[in-house]
């Protein structure tokens, strides 16, 4: 291997002589391939491919025409042999590959193969209307990983080399169809959880995988620099909010040319859009002229329809730039920089950020101009703690950083110090230590070091390092994924004050209990997956439990503790599940105070705790002026008069905000079900019309409540607006 082998060193012009090779005679491997089985008839024109696993030696052989083949030339080790049509023969096989281990000059022969007929899927994909479809994508994934084609001017398409199994296929726009369609998953699904199966039998191709696309929404608009010049090639990206919370990848991606842009093919929903995508001269800002994502408008994208003037005026990107010092003042290279929009809340925005060079300087670029806070932290945690600049404990205290348009803002240096320390053990509820049990700590009030870990010994003892000073909660759970004893009884709190430790915390762990049950939708009733469960302890002092339903509406909630809980389904905040059904209590309760007590057990599953939920509700209409003429680009705002926060962020329902298209029409579409105050203002693209509330009121105090339902659309919801 070339591990074992001894290096040459080469110096100047010298010819280094010597270098010889004794080569001993190699192994080869010889055997016949078939169709099927060892019975099937003989296959010629395989490719045969030997590759070793350690070392960059192969060798390849064609099968003739009785189906044998011979691989010579192979030295000792560990190698896969490879069998695929391709070689002169175009059937359609499904590869295979066989390990063996060899000894150089020993032969290996009987080493045959039996190649079996591959399956796939076909289909056509027509419009709503039963037009065939061409460029669209279709993709499946199972058993072989993924494979993908694209539907001809017939709508057709064919996959195929595939091997028997159940397999998700899914068909979205984007493939050169010049139209816009919503991204779908057979048969007639939005979600892949939700998506029919499709069970593949060995060489058979499975018929009639067909898709009737819907129409999807399209954002469209002019981009400009501040003297008004269209700007092109700039990036322009879709994101839904829960993409933002998870910073996820853009649901959509554009790039302008002589100023406009359209990103197509997008799902119905709202969407944050920004404009730079945080590349090119230009800063980064979200609509509408927002330096960050929390406080971006949101811009409802209607099924078929085209939301325009979603328009940016773009500036110059800023930057922030400084070097990083460790506690004895020596440059330190392991540091991470995040800049965040000053005042925005920490951490549910996306920040720009930067990681210093050996050197220990960082570079944060496509600023937008505004006042931003810095965090500054250890990469990889170890004994220095976070800071916010200048120095500062908390984001609230933070020193803001002035960024100017196209210019950086340089000399804003740190200095890292040596962060306080969380010392203890772990203990199960009889005094016995616990070894592996990861322990962490979370500090929500200062937010300073979003957590911190450290595994116990076999002793029970930990050490958590590198905090700021602060008040910390600290949690434990087995390091490697649950045990009968993986539950905090009780949050444990500490105090930290850098650079001491503080000793003496231990954290008692009990066995828990856990909740199940089934989440459905609809009538007749189907299984809901990616539904969020949020497990409420009635008392304060309890802990939050957590749990998402799968593909079969199913959820199980562990690591409980014993005690009395409220059960809240579809929580319309939760980053981890499908924010798109209605919420309630358990059981079909609408609010936390009359919800039904569910009681845990230590050691016991407390199941049929489930819920069969609606649809969020949505809320249309048209707007005019007063000659009934259609308004574009007037903002449409749905402020909710709920305003209970949900239980697991605390997060309060916030606006749901559209634009007006150029018939006038808008839509507002996954709306929490309940009462709503609906404004009617300019700054989305229009100007010169009078504020109005729904139906025609000139404040929000005499405005008419709409009320949106479970799994209904409320229309009619018009204006028509006086000048102002």
């Amino acid at each position: 291997t070339p591990h074992g082998a001894s290096a040459v060193r080469v110096t100047g012009p010298a010819v280094i002589r010597h270098v010889d090779a004794a080569l001993r005679r190699g192994a080869a491997i010889t055997g016949v391939v078939r169709r099927g089985s060892a019975s099937g008839p003989r296959l010629r024109g395989i490719c045969v491919y030997a590759f070793n696993l350690l070392t960059p030696v192969e060798a390849a052989a064609t099968t003739g025409k009785h189906g044998r083949y011979k691989l010579t030339g192979l030295g000792s080790g560990r190698y896969i042999v490879e069998f695929q049509a391709g070689c002169g023969n175009n059937q359609d096989l499904l590869p295979q590959f066989r390990i063996l281990t060899l000894t150089a000059g020993i032969s290996r022969s009987g080493f045959d193969a039996y190649l079996h007929p591959s399956s796939g899927v076909s289909g056509i994909v027509t419009s709503a209307g039963g037009k065939p479809l061409s460029g669209i994508c279709v993709t499946i994934s199972g058993n072989d990983g993924g494979s993908g084609a694209t539907t001809n001017q017939d709508g057709r398409y064919s996959i195929t080399g595939l091997s028997a199994g159940s397999y998700t296929v899914g068909f979205s726009g984007g493939c050169g169809n010049a139209g816009s369609y919503a991204s779908q998953y057979y048969d007639d699904q939005a979600g892949e959880d939700s998506a029919s199966p499709v069970i593949l039998k060995a060489g058979h191709i499975a018929k009639d995988i067909d898709a009737k696309m819907q129409p999807g929404a399209t954002l469209t608009g002019l981009i400009t620099n501040a003297a008004g010049r269209r700007l092109s090639d700039v990036c322009v990206g879709a994101l839904t909010p829960t993409d933002v919370v998870l910073s996820a990848g853009y649901a959509g991606i554009s790039f302008s040319a002589d100023g406009k842009y359209m990103l197509r093919n997008l799902t119905p929903g709202q969407y944050e859009v920004n404009f730079g995508c945080d590349k090119g001269p230009f800063g980064s800002q979200w609509f509408s002229s927002r330096s960050a994502s929390s406080a971006a408008d949101l811009v409802s994208a209607g099924p078929g329809v085209i939301a325009a003037g979603i328009d940016a005026v773009m500036h110059p990107a800023g930057s922030i730039t400084g070097v990083v010092r460790g506690p004895t003042g020596k440059a330190f290279d392991d540091a991470c920089v995040v800049a965040i929009p000053a005042g925005t809340a920490y951490p549910q925005v996306i920040g720009l950020g930067s990681k210093a060079s050996p050197k220990g300087i960082y570079h944060i670029r496509h600023l937008d101009a505004g006042r931003y806070d810095l965090q500054v932290s250890d990469c990889n945690p170890g004994r220095l703690a976070s800071q916010w600049y200048d120095g500062r404990a908390t984001q609230g205290s933070a020193t803001p950083v002035r960024v100017r348009s196209g210019h950086a803002t340089a000399g804003v240096d740190v200095t890292m110090a040596v962060g306080g320390s969380v010392a203890g053990r772990v203990l199960s509820n009889t005094g016995r230590p616990l070894r592996g049990y990861c322990v962490t700590a979370t500090d929500y009030t200062t937010e300073s070091q979003g957590f911190a870990s450290a595994a116990s010994n076999r002793h029970g003892r930990y050490k958590i390092t590198g905090l700021s000073s602060g008040s910390y909660e600290l949690s434990a759970m087995s390091c490697l994924g649950p045990r009968p004893l993986a539950l905090v009884s009780a949050t444990r709190l500490a105090r930290v004050t850098a650079p001491r430790v503080a000793t003496g915390i231990n954290v008692h762990l009990e066995k828990g209990g856990a909740i199940s049950g089934t989440v459905q939708t609809g009538s007749p009733s189907i299984p809901a997956g990616e539904v969020c469960v949020v497990i409420v302890p009635v008392s304060p002092a309890g802990t939050l439990g957590i749990g998402v339903t799968g593909a079969r509406g199913r959820y199980r909630s562990t690591l409980l503790p014993a005690g009395r809980y409220r059960v809240y389904f579809a929580d319309p905040v939760c980053v981890l599940g499908e924010p798109h059904f209605a919420p309630e209590w358990y059981n079909h309760k609408s609010s936390r105070a009359n919800a039904t007590v569910v009681t845990v057990r230590a050691g016991a599953v407390t199941s049929g705790v489930g819920a069969t939920l609606g649809t969020d509700g949505g809320i249309t209409g048209t707007v005019t002026n007063i000659s009934h003429a259609p308004v574009r680009g007037e903002c449409v705002i749905a402020t909710p008069l709920h305003t209970t926060a949900d239980p697991l962020f605390g997060a309060k329902p916030t606006p749901e905000f559209a634009v007006s298209a150029k018939d006038g029409d808008y839509s507002l579409i996954d709306m929490v079900p309940g009462p709503y105050k609906v404004e009617f203002t300019v700054g989305c693209g229009d100007s010169g019309y009078a504020t109005r509330w729904y139906p025609d009121a000139s404040s929000r105090r005499h405005a008419k409540i709409v009320l949106v339902k479970h799994s209904a659309i409320t229309t009619g919801i018009d204006a028509a607006l006086p000048r102002g």
